[in-house]
């Protein structure tokens, strides 16, 4: 996933991340316009402990690990250029939308 933004708060605390799939979905909401071709989603990760952000390029292309362990969940989005990872006590799938990449 390409991630395009993240967003810390003191409310939870919290970790947000919004990222663009590497895939399109084959069947997608009627909402979404037919020039549609980038799936993006919205990550949050609630109850973070032990987070740590090293290195943030122009363009972070990230895999994405997640773990459960014995009573929170450890959480991983790495490239060779970037790592974010930590801790959290649940994480949820805020949100999906599309939009027509620019040629």
């Amino acid at each position: 996933m390409l991630v395009l933004r993240t967003t810390l708060t003191e409310g939870g605390p919290s970790l947000m991340i919004e990222a663009n799939l590497d895939r399109f979905p084959e069947r997608v909401p009627l909402r979404w316009a037919p020039s549609f071709s980038v799936a993006q989603a919205k990550i949050s990760f609630w109850g973070i402990r032990d987070l740590s952000i090293f290195g943030w390029t122009t363009s972070n292309r990230l895999a994405f690990d997640l773990e459960k362990k014995t009573g929170s969940l450890a959480f991983r989005l790495h490239s060779d250029a970037t790592s974010i990872s930590g801790t959290c006590d649940f994480f949820r799938i805020d949100g999906f939308s599309g939009y027509a990449e620019e040629s």
